[in-house]
């Protein structure tokens, strides 16, 4: 009894450590099925880092002109108290402006071929009432729609003269194929009458003379059926190729105006893309204040005189003097970076440790680089002012003095941490094939 119990409490024992074996690979595989989505949707910044210094913002603010141009409007004298984000003075950069409007001539144009491209494939009128698209002009519309009616009109006489062919075809393969009947016709009477002549001549009721003559006007009869059959075959492989023509004729038409509205969108995409970049430049025309203070000095005092790329403006004195971060950024980094974006700033300081980041916001950067001597060699970089966040200084309980070094993390986007395992893969992937 005591042995039956024994193994009674056994096999309770083994039942429930497979149940709690199973109930762990439940739990394992959820946990690695969350695992595997958190990578996909678990986003992580992309940091720029950088080194720098704590500074107290006491110096003046020079405000310098990064692609320079001529003054078109002067709107602050010295000594005049300005406003954070007040116009200060307007930049007329002729280059970047005639560039703008250059571009934005071809981008329309691209465009307007695109919408005759697309009218042509569709087969639809191309008439102004349906174009929507900025900066296009009467001329331009007039020059795309000769191009589109003789276009069209190609086509349509191409593709006419083919099915006329290809008709005539048919009307021939239809003549002759009467012509065959009545062949056919023909010989079954003339070979009638053959039977009947050589069974009289066979019964000298008739001359063999007359037999030949028949049997002459049998074998005339059926080579014309022969070439009438011949005929028919030749006409059908004609027709065949006439049709195939008029079917080629739309297919490469077709296939030239995707090809071409393809290309046309390559070169939309990559004007477009140059159009961001200048209209980023043409944004430089405004020059506003960076804080409040005073207008110590303008280096360029009256309307039209000329700036040169990276050329100094104004000398601001700032109202107040909060400690910012300067951070040197390398010259590789700096596409990737525009004022306004949000910073993690760490302080090197034993004081510090266990605080957390500081954040920020990038509200200056230098017109062009500046060189570090180190060992006499120089080192170029760009210079980032980086206003700090007082409510993180006041919460985190924390004593920030000038000279102080940091770390600067810039955040210029975010991505998910499947995109940085993947992105190895990919990158390999669409290279591996290429030649070098």
């Amino acid at each position: 009894m005591k042995a039956k119990l024994k193994k009674i409490h056994t096999l309770s024992v083994i039942s429930i450590l497979k149940k709690s074996s199973i109930n762990f690979k439940i739990i394992l595989a959820s946990l690695l099925i969350i695992f595997l989505i958190s990578l996909f949707f678990l986003r992580l910044d992309i940091l720029v880092h950088a080194k720098g210094y704590l500074q107290i913002k006491f110096k003046n603010i020079m405000l310098e002109h990064a692609t320079g141009g001529t003054v078109s409007k002067l709107l602050v004298h010295e000594g005049q108290h300005v406003n954070k984000g007040q116009l200060l003075a307007v930049i007329d950069n002729s280059y970047v402006s005639q560039e703008y409007t250059k571009n934005t001539s071809s981008i329309a144009m691209l465009q307007l071929q695109a919408a005759r491209l697309n009218a042509e494939i569709n087969q639809k009128p191309f008439i102004s009432e349906s174009i929507k698209i900025s900066g296009v002009t009467q001329a331009m519309f007039l020059t795309e729609k000769n191009v589109y009616d003789s276009e069209i009109d190609t086509y349509k006489q191409n593709e006419k003269l083919a099915q006329t062919t290809y008709q005539e075809k048919l009307d021939e393969i239809k003549a002759n194929a009467i012509d065959i009947e009545g062949l056919k016709k023909q010989k079954q009477l003339i070979s009638d009458q053959v039977k009947m002549i050589r069974d009289l001549v066979k019964e000298e009721a008739a001359s063999k003379s007359a037999l030949l003559n028949q049997e002459a006007e049998e074998q005339k009869i059926l080579n014309q059926l022969n070439t009438a059959i011949s005929r028919q075959e030749l006409l059908q492989s004609q027709a065949y190729e006439a049709q195939l023509k008029v079917t080629k004729i739309h297919t490469d038409f077709m296939s030239d105006k995707r090809n071409k509205l393809l290309q046309l969108e390559q070169q939309l995409a990559e004007l477009q893309a140059k159009q961001t970049g200048i209209s980023d430049r043409k944004k430089i025309e405004n020059v506003f204040s960076p804080t409040n203070g005073i207008i110590q000095s303008i280096f360029k005092s009256n309307a039209g005189a000329f700036i040169p790329s990276g050329g100094k403006l104004f000398e601001i004195s700032p109202d107040n003097v909060p400690i910012i971060c300067v951070l040197k950024v390398l010259p590789s980094d700096r596409d990737k970076l525009w004022v306004g974006m949000p910073v993690k700033i760490s302080i090197n300081s034993i004081s510090t440790i266990g605080a957390n980041f500081l954040s920020g916001t990038i509200s200056l950067i230098s017109a062009d680089t500046k060189d570090d001597n180190i060992n006499g060699n120089k080192r170029p970089y760009f210079e980032v002012d980086v206003d700090l966040n007082e409510q993180d200084i006041d919460s985190q309980h924390i004593k920030i003095y000038p000279g102080m070094q940091v770390d600067g993390y810039i955040i210029v986007g975010k991505r998910t941490v499947a995109q940085y395992i993947l992105k190895p893969m990919l990158t390999g992937a669409n290279t591996a094939l290429t030649e070098v």
